[in-house]
This record gives structure tokens, C-alpha cells and sequence, in this order.
């Protein structure tokens, strides 16, 4: 009935009035065809739900049809062209000539019943009328009522069948998509961004933070979590571009928008047991697939969200220096023996050189007649009978610098011998 007796051949104009203080939402038509179409939709938001006082900008969606859209305008004061005044009460059987009769009368036989019964159970034009006017403001009326997951945007298990039928996750294009209708379990509720000032050629696109944060025209609001995160070796831009690695992005909602997380706290428990057949939480940390072999273990963001098989002996020789400053030559490190330099900066072997660590090592086939005793890489993995007594003269040596002739040096020179040690040379 919105669009009977309106001339749906040319293009309709459209007028919708919001009333900020009572939060009424009236669309009507205009022009021409508010002539003879006068029904109108009215929708009345309460302030949890949308406050319109609040409202900073409309946005127009056909959802999944294709409709052209012109002279699209905002305006603050009714425009009297686009609202022609009429008598509303005349009624069109008003005969002017009430004593002529009419010389050919045609009898009108009633609509079948089944067509009427048809009519009657689908669904009524004002109440998608209804719909559409949410629409405008990007609110759903019809979303199901699924749980929204605990990891949102940054859930790994975005692609099991299961997962996805109890949760609800946002979509990466928000507000913006164009397939609501085919992606029941996604959310497209408003991400409140701004546009990014180098749009398309922006150098961040691979950033999920970034992409967050500002829009980008053509490219979706989110990044989609990549299934190897940090240990992704596909480096390639149109992989980053479009996955992200382990980096967390956050959904910037509007408070009008948010959905009450009434079931997060059983969502939680659930959603833990179904996981632990990929991940299980060590100290707010995921146990990574790699171990000990992983290569960013040194990395102090990826120790903060992955934890790893020889974490507890690693820890233990970060716990004595908390202070200090990871060194970025690592083993390879040539002033390990300078106090001064081991006060500023850690090394990953540091907790191997101490005698605790002797228990984990493996008995040197060479026993004490090994040629190695003096390589740090080659004693952090064996171990030797004659290593107490070895460590005793390293300690008083720990100030000097190992000769690089070792036992071969000739030189008696006290002081070459008070700045170089030399192995089994007392």
C-alpha cells in the first residue's frame, strides 16, 4: 500500500524526517506522488537502541539489489516545492453531477479468496518498509540472536562449520557489505573509522592495527587471522594485505551499536574446552606448535602471546636480569666476558653457562680430554668431568679476554697474561 497509485515509472522522491528530540524516524513520499500516495512509515527509536540526537551522518543501502540513487540531500528545513498543498478531504466518488446517472454500469466480481488468504500471510509491505527505514541507520531489526565470540575479529576458528553456528563474529566489511543476507552468522553493525588520508596507496595495508583504525576504499575494515600467525612464511603482499599474523585488531564500535555480551561468560568456558584440541592457555600465553625451536623466542611481543617448552629455564635467567636490555648479537656476542657489558645487556645463553644447567647437558664422549672445553656453544649442550675445576680458573679469569692462541700461546708477558686468559694455564 506505500506504493499504490504512485508512478513507479520515473523515479521517486522520498522524504524522511527525523525528529531528534522524540527519536521518530517518518519516511513519505515527495513530489508529485505525494499527491496520492499518503502513507508513511514511522519508526520510534528509543535512546538505548539509537539515539537520534547523537546521529552524525545517514547511510542509504538496497541491501543486496542494485538500485540507482540521485539528488541525494540533507536538509534542515522542509523544502515547500517538494510538498504540494491539496485538499485532502475530496474523495474521489464525489460526483459533481449528482442527478446524471451513469448509462453503462460494470459489476465487479470479488477477488478469488485464495489470492486474499495468499495476501494475508506474506509478509505485510509496512513491516519491510519497517525494516528499511532501520536500514538507513544500520540497524539490523531481524539479526539472530547468536553469541557473540570472546575473540571476535581475531577468532582462529572463524572457518569451522560447528564454531560458526553457536557464535556470531564481525564482518571485515562492517556496515559496508553487500552479502548481509547470505552471512547469518556475521554481524555488520557501524565501525567508526575515519578515511585514511592515502587511501588506496596507503604503505600500511598489511597492518591489521592500521586498517582498524582508518578506512581504506576497496579494502575491508579487518584482516582475517592467518591459521600460522607469526611463523607465517608467506611473505608475499597479497597474503599480508589480506591475513593477519598474531597482530590483535580491535572492533571500534558505536555505543548505540554495542551488543550486551550477556552470554560472555559461558561463551568463555565453551569456547576454551572446544579449542584445546589447537591451542591451551599457559599463563594468559598459547602454546605454540614450534616449542623450543621456534626462532622468535627472543622476541618479547611473541613471548607476551605464545609460550614455549624451555620457557621455565629461559625465564630463569631473565627473572636475574630484569633490567637489562637484550643484546642484539645474542650468542654471537664477543663481550660476554665484560661485566660492564653483561650489566646493561642479556644474553640467550646466560642460564646454559650457570651449573644448574649442567643436569640437562649430556655427558662429552671426550671426557676430559676433549678439545672443545673452551667452546661456550659446545659445553652448553655436553657436559665434562674436570668442568668444576675449570669453572673455578674461569672465574678468576671472567674479567679477561680468551687469547686467541689458546694453548698455543708462547707469550710470558705479565701483562699479556693480565688481559688474556688462557686455558689450562695457571
Amino acid at each position: 500500500t506505500f506504493h499504490r497509485g504512485a508512478n513507479i515509472e520515473n523515479f521517486l522522491t522520498y522524504c524522511l524526517k527525523i525528529e531528534k528530540k522524540t527519536g521518530q524516524a517518518t519516511l513519505s513520499h515527495a513530489g508529485p506522488n505525494s499527491i496520492y500516495c499518503y502513507e508513511t512509515v514511522t519508526c520510534r527509536f528509543s535512546k538505548t537502541t539509537l539515539d537520534l540526537s547523537k546521529l552524525d551522518y545517514v547511510h542509504v543501502s538496497a541491501g543486496s539489489q542494485k538500485v540507482p540513487i540521485r539528488n541525494l540531500t540533507i536538509n534542515f528545513e522542509k523544502i515547500p516545492d517538494l510538498h504540494p498543498l491539496f485538499d485532502r478531504n475530496f474523495k474521489r466518488g464525489d460526483d459533481p453531477f449528482p442527478n446524471r446517472k451513469s448509462p453503462h454500469q460494470r459489476n465487479r466480481s470479488p477477488s478469488p479468496q485464495t489470492a486474499q488468504s495468499t495476501r494475508d500471510k506474506s509478509p505485510s509491505f509496512i513491516r519491510k518498509a519497517a525494516n528499511a527505514v532501520a536500514g538507513f541507520f544500520g540497524y539490523d531489526v531481524d539479526d539472530k540472536s547468536l553469541d557473540p565470540c570472546p575473540y571476535s575479529i581475531n577468532c582462529l576458528f572463524q572457518g569451522e562449520s560447528q564454531h560458526m553456528k553457536k557464535y556470531s563474529h564481525p564482518c571485515p566489511y562492517s556496515e559496508l557489505c553487500t552479502n548481509k543476507e547470505k552471512e547469518p552468522n556475521l554481524t555488520h553493525e557501524p565501525h567508526r573509522a575515519k578515511q585514511c588520508p592515502s587511501k588506496s596507496s596507503c604503505q600500511k595495508l598489511h597492518d591489521p592495527v592500521h586498517r582498524a583504525q582508518y578506512r581504506h576504499p576497496d579494502y575491508p575494515d579487518f584482516l582475517i587471522p592467518c591459521q600460522d600467525g607469526s611463523s607465517c612464511r608467506n611473505k608475499k603482499s597479497d597474503h599480508r594485505i589480506k591475513y593477519s599474523h598474531g597482530e590483535q585488531g580491535e572492533v571500534v564500535r558505536d555505543k548505540i551499536h554495542e551488543t550486551p555480551h550477556r552470554s560472555l561468560a559461558k561463551a568463555q568456558p565453551e569456547y576454551q574446552e572446544s579449542e584445546t584440541h589447537h591451542e591451551r592457555n599457559n599463563d594468559s600465553s598459547t602454546v605454540r606448535r614450534f616449542g623450543s625451536d621456534c626462532r622468535n623466542q627472543d622476541d618479547n611481543d611473541h613471548c607476551s602471546k605464545y609460550s614455549h617448552s624451555g620457557e621455565n629455564r629461559v625465564k630463569h635467567a631473565r627473572s636475574s636480569s630484569p633490567e637489562r636490555i637484550a643484546c642484539r648479537h645474542g650468542i654471537a656476542c664477543r663481550d660476554k666476558n665484560d661485566r660492564q657489558h653483561r650489566s646493561k645487556f642479556s644474553h640467550p645463553d646466560e642460564s646454559e653457562s650457570s651449573p644448574s644447567s649442567s643436569s640437562a647437558r649430556i655427558t662429552c664422549r671426550h671426557g676430559s680430554g676433549c678439545r672443545d672445553k673452551n667452546d661456550r656453544q659446545h659445553c652448553s649442550k655436553f657436559s665434562h668431568p674436570d668442568e668444576d675445576r675449570n669453572q673455578g680458573h674461569r672465574g678468576s679469569n671472567q674479567d679477561k679476554t680468551s687469547c686467541r692462541h689458546g694453548n698455543k700461546c708462547f707469550d710470558k708477558d705479565p701483562q699479556h697474561r693480565s688481559k688474556y686468559s688462557h686455558p689450562d694455564k695457571k
